[in-house]
């Protein structure tokens, strides 16, 4: 049994483990990072904090379809990892619950087997520590092509 966040992404229903999120707001103004990785959107000033915001597409059904574009307006999802903290775009807030767990194995792409709610609905729970890390590996590599 886990409390999330569920929100939906490219027809997916997901959900995040309440004890990263810290809050939950519309984006302001994003700032594009050149050279960045796919997965980082860009930068947005929250009440003076430069925050990175991550695009959360690659995680969907679509994942192969063009990305949509982040953009002010959006949904985000503020959440934190062992002191770090980064916002996930997401296309819709839709409720926060409690999910429970389904015999499925994990994907090892951060998402983690398919839970259920109260009414049946499968959920996937995205693993924010390995998208947070695999996020880090891509800017690693970005650098290392870069210098």
């Amino acid at each position: 049994m886990v409390n999330v966040i569920v929100f939906s992404l490219g027809g997916a229903r997901m959900a995040i483990d309440l004890r990263h999120v810290r809050e939950v707001f519309t984006l302001g103004p994003v700032t594009p990072v050149p050279t960045a990785p796919r997965a980082i959107a860009g930068v947005v000033n929250l009440r003076g904090a430069v925050v990175p915001t991550l695009s959360l597409t690659h995680l969907g059904p679509d994942s192969g379809a063009e990305r949509t574009p982040v953009k002010q307006g959006d949904p985000v999802i503020m959440v934190e990892v062992e002191g770090n903290r980064v916002a996930l775009a997401v296309e819709r807030v839709d409720e926060v619950t409690t999910l429970w767990e389904t015999p499925a194995p994990a994907d090892g792409d951060g998402l983690t087997a398919p839970f259920v709610d109260a009414r049946g609905r499968r959920t996937l729970l995205v693993d924010v520590g390995a998208v947070l890390a695999a996020t880090r590996r891509e800017v690693e590599r970005a650098g290392a092509q870069g210098a």
